[in-house]
């Protein structure tokens, strides 16, 4: 028995009836700006009308073959820093291996990624916009602001961009970053399961101030989901001076049972506070891979996928032609994995009452 398959509707068809070229009509399928509005909604109509369905295969392949060209427009992806240094983003906790991972990704999809510092060329100006244009750049990833995020003079519509981390609220952009919710959350469930309650929170001054309000809510969640809800420890968040004599002030206070630490801190716990961790107080690490002490309790941020998936996301709008900011604030988060290590033992009271 001969198996007879429904005929595939191709470009060729839509283009037949809609009597334009199967450029135009593969442009019009595309949004691209270049045709009207008319002609675009007309094509897309008569498409669903035959039935068009786009070949995912075929698609990879034109994807593929698009790659293989030298292509001056898309081949260099631009990761833009604008912090006080030209290096300071890259010293920055887990931006090295964000950038390696994002690099490799880079170049097996076929582009380059290279580092730009803002400040070099006036900030976000018009200058640095003339100097991405002269080198035939047009893909670009920002990195996360050093304090809060300085205004853009750049119009971004000739440009597809990514944001590390969500932009400003007066911007609107496609980014991805941490879950840094998901992974307080997380820690969260750890410490209820093994009897804590009285947790405390460790901030840096001057971290980036999506991860650190994201973090700071979470905490603030959970405390007020505990059966404990008024036997809470506030915040530290360490400042210019004696980072040891302010965890040690602070402890002495407050008495916290757990303590969970935004920035690596486990090494001040140690090493100048002197304290016995886990047997004194136990600590949750929320970027084990940046703690200077191996085997802290915590979480993976998986910094390294949020490399690799901002390159896949800038690669999907290269793909779709879409330029600019973007009407709305469209986010990956990629929550991280819980680590097991020899800073966190069960509670006391937990013991006791077991």
């Amino acid at each position: 028995m001969i198996l007879e398959y429904p005929k595939r509707i191709t470009l060729k068809d839509i283009a037949r009836s809609a009597k334009l070229s199967v450029a135009a009509v593969s442009m019009a399928l595309r949004n691209h700006d270049s045709l009207p509005a008319a002609t675009i909604n007309r094509v897309k109509k008569i498409a669903d009308e035959l039935g068009y369905r786009p070949d995912p295969a075929l698609c990879a392949l034109a994807a593929h073959r698009c790659r293989l060209q030298p292509n001056r427009n898309v081949s260099v992806i631009a990761l833009i820093s604008n912090w006080s240094t030209s290096d300071g983003w890259l010293k920055s906790s887990g931006a090295k291996a964000l950038f390696e991972n994002a690099s490799a990704r880079a170049s097996n999809l076929g582009f380059d990624l290279q580092h730009f510092w803002a400040r070099e060329h006036g900030g976000f100006s018009s200058r640095l916009a003339d100097v991405l244009n002269a080198r035939g750049i047009r893909s670009v990833i920002l990195a996360p602001a050093e304090f809060t995020a300085e205004p853009s003079k750049i119009s971004w519509d000739r440009f597809t961009v990514v944001s590390l981390e969500p932009p400003p609220l007066d911007v609107v952009m496609p980014h991805v970053g941490i879950n840094h919710f998901a992974n307080v959350t997380r820690c969260w469930h750890e410490l209820s399961d093994r009897g804590f309650f009285r947790v405390g929170m460790i901030t840096r001054e001057g971290q980036y101030s999506a991860a650190e309000g994201q973090s700071i809510a979470a905490h603030a969640f959970s405390q007020s989901q505990s059966s404990h809800p008024f036997d809470r420890v506030p915040n530290l968040t360490l400042g210019r001076g004696n980072e040891a004599a302010q965890i040690s002030a602070w402890i002495e206070q407050h008495r916290p049972e757990a303590v969970i630490g935004c920035a690596p801190v486990h090494h001040l716990l140690v090493d100048e506070a002197e304290l016995n961790v886990p047997h004194e107080l136990s600590y949750l690490s929320l970027d084990t891979a940046a703690e200077k002490h191996a085997e802290v309790s915590g979480i993976d941020s998986n910094i390294g996928m949020v490399g690799e998936t901002v390159v896949d996301t800038l690669n999907h709008l290269l793909q779709r032609g879409i330029t600019g900011v973007g009407k709305s604030p469209v986010g990956t988060h990629i929550a991280g994995t819980w680590q097991e290590g020899n800073t966190f033992e069960s509670s006391q009271l937990l013991v006791t009452s077991g």
